[in-house]
C-alpha cells in the first residue's frame, strides 16, 4: 500500500475556498469540480516531466506563477461528519 498523507479538514476547507474564490474550482450538482475554463493549465501541469511524484510540486509552482483574482467570497466549511465519512470512504478504497 502506498503511504498517503490525508489532508486535515482545515486544509481541505482552505484549498476548496481558495479554488472556488479564484474560479479554479466550481460546485456542480453538489460536487466540487475543476473548472473547464482552466483545463489548459491543468493539462500543462500533467504533461510535465516527473510523473505522479512531481505533480503536486508542479501544480503548486504553476498556480503560484499565475495571478488569480478573487471572483467571489465563498468560504467552504465541511462538517466533521462529512469529513469523517470522506476519510472512511477513502481508507476503504485503498484496501
Amino acid at each position: 500500500m502506498i503511504n498517503h498523507a490525508i489532508p486535515t479538514k482545515v486544509e481541505i476547507e482552505v484549498a476548496l475556498t481558495k479554488g472556488i474564490q479564484s474560479g479554479l474550482v466550481i460546485i456542480c450538482d453538489g460536487r466540487y469540480k475543476l473548472n473547464e475554463k482552466h483545463k489548459l493549465l491543468f493539462e500543462k501541469v500533467y504533461s510535465k516531466k516527473g510523473g505522479l511524484f512531481s505533480m503536486t510540486s508542479n501544480l503548486y509552482n504553476e498556480l503560484n506563477s499565475q495571478k488569480f483574482e478573487v471572483i467571489n467570497e465563498v468560504e467552504v466549511s465541511i462538517s466533521a461528519k462529512d469529513y469523517k465519512s470522506a476519510i472512511e470512504d477513502y481508507l476503504g478504497s485503498t484496501k
